[in-house]
C-alpha cells in the first residue's frame, strides 16, 4: 500500500465547506516535512494521519470533523484519520500560522466521540 500523500490530504480537507484553512500550530509543529518544503496542518507520524485545521465560526464542529475525516479516509492508506480543530475564524479572516487555542476547542468536542484522551493523556480527534 502507498504512503499517504500530504498534498492530496490537504486538498481534500480544504475542499470541505466550513474549513477556513489548515493550521500548522503555534510553532509549526503540525506539518508534513517533504523534500524542500512542508505541508502545514498535515502530520503523517506513520501510524495515523492527522489533519489540523481552523474552522469557520458557526460551523457545527463535530459534523465538520466527520466530513473532513470522510474526505481524507480514502487517501490515508488504511491509517486512522484524526481531525483536530485548532482555531475558529470569522468570515474571511486569515488563518494565522502562529496561534492556536486547541484546549478550548477540543474540550468542547470531548464526549462527542470525535476526541478523547489517548494513552499519553493528549486529546485525540
Amino acid at each position: 500500500m502507498d504512503d499517504p500523500d500530504a498534498d492530496a490530504i490537504a486538498t481534500a480537507a480544504l475542499s470541505i465547506p466550513g474549513v477556513a484553512g489548515l493550521h500548522g500550530g503555534a510553532a509549526q509543529e503540525f506539518a508534513a516535512y517533504l523534500p524542500g518544503r512542508t505541508v502545514a496542518g498535515i502530520r503523517l507520524p506513520g501510524d495515523r494521519v492527522e489533519v489540523h485545521l481552523a474552522a469557520r465560526y458557526g460551523t457545527v464542529l463535530p459534523d465538520l470533523a466527520e466530513r473532513v475525516r470522510a474526505a481524507v479516509n480514502p487517501l490515508a492508506a488504511g491509517l486512522p484519520v484524526e481531525v483536530h480543530i485548532e482555531d475558529l475564524r470569522v468570515d474571511d479572516e486569515p488563518v494565522p500560522t502562529g496561534t492556536a487555542d486547541r484546549g478550548s476547542i477540543e474540550a468542547g468536542l470531548v464526549g462527542t466521540g470525535l476526541v478523547g484522551p489517548d494513552a499519553s493523556g493528549a486529546a485525540r480527534g
